[in-house]
């Protein structure tokens, strides 16, 4: 078994590109009723400025990439149990639901 100082690590996202393309497809694939994490942003709000936003936000995916980093409040998410169907009292009868800023 080698020993991790022996093994020579590329990083993935050296070689990964996000294009304009990339930002507008998944966009487009935002749900328009989600609910908005700490950012306070909505959804309906980056699929209205695709067009506009998705070419900044290609830079900054692809600067962050480079730096290899992200900002602090992109490791934030919230956790919500929402209820789905029985005894309220049970933890059982709960799914968790994970709130994060849409653009981390």
């Amino acid at each position: 078994m080698p020993r991790c100082s022996d093994v020579t690590l590329s990083s993935i996202l050296d070689n990964t590109e996000v294009t304009e393309t990339d930002v507008m497809w998944s966009i487009s694939r935002l749900k328009i009723n989600s609910s908005c994490g700490s950012d306070g942003l909505q959804s309906g709000l980056f699929k209205r400025l695709k067009y506009c936003l998705s070419k900044a936000l290609a830079l900054i995916y692809n600067q962050l990439m480079s730096v290899g980093t992200v900002t602090d409040d992109w490791h934030t998410g919230y956790i919500v149990p929402v209820f789905k169907t029985g005894t309220a009292g049970d933890t059982a009868n709960y799914r968790s639901t994970n709130f994060s800023d849409l653009c981390s």
